[in-house]
């Protein structure tokens, strides 16, 4: 049996950055995804998982000077808030070198 898309969603603005991570809401409504924005931010979508169709998206200018990495995303309460966590360049010093940062955000929505 062959099985046909629901739906498929093309970003053609995020150039070669690697493929964003996503979690599914515990109601499989949304799908969230959690990706390098500019190769600079961190940026989070809400997807509906039925339509494909964005219902939101954050970017998150304090977070980072340089390239986020290790980026996780995980809903949690039904759907309500989603928590992205990661790592990323900021800055550098003359003595240690590269200085990174860790830090966890909750989005409502």
């Amino acid at each position: 049996m062959q099985r046909h898309p629901l739906w498929v969603r093309h970003d053609a603005s995020r150039g070669y950055l690697p493929a964003p991570v996503l979690a599914l809401s515990p109601n499989g409504a949304t799908v969230y995804l959690a990706y390098s924005y500019n190769d600079a931010y961190y940026a989070v979508e809400a997807v509906d998982a039925a339509a494909g169709a964005r219902r939101w998206r954050s970017i998150d200018t304090r977070l980072a000077e340089g390239s986020p990495d290790s980026i996780a995303v995980g809903p949690a309460g039904a759907g309500v808030s989603v928590f992205v966590t990661g790592t990323s360049l900021f800055g550098t010093n003359s003595l240690t070198g590269p200085s990174f940062q860790y830090a966890t955000v909750a989005y409502r929505g």
